[in-house]
């Protein structure tokens, strides 16, 4: 299974020499570790995303894909990929909001 996002960043209004990179966050299912893997951004592949639980009896999960290499310039447009498999080889497993959808933070850090 392949999943693709929508286009991360569209700060057009935003100078050039702003120096932001975005990472992305999906809320998982806490049984999920181990789910998401291969990911790529624009075809290249990037690092293993990370993982972590949290809650009070670390009860949620969450999948973070950093080191994505994105900025302002290349944000824009971008398609990241992975393949699923594990204990939550689908989108309706991995993600906490049912019927495939998974609540996505993007994240930007940086400055400008």
């Amino acid at each position: 299974i392949k999943a693709s996002a929508w286009p991360l960043s569209d700060h057009a209004s935003w100078p050039l020499h702003c120096s932001i990179s975005a990472s992305v966050q999906l809320d998982v299912n806490p049984g999920c570790k181990f789910s998401v893997r291969d990911v790529t951004v624009n075809g290249k592949k990037t690092v293993v995303p990370t993982w972590n639980t949290y809650g009070d009896n670390d009860e949620k999960a969450i999948y973070k894909l950093t080191s994505l290499n994105l900025t302002l310039k290349t944000a824009n447009g971008a398609q990241i990929c992975f393949t699923l498999g594990g204990p939550c080889p689908t989108l309706d497993s991995l993600c906490t909001l049912g019927n495939g959808f998974c609540r996505v933070a993007v994240v930007e850090r940086g400055t400008c």
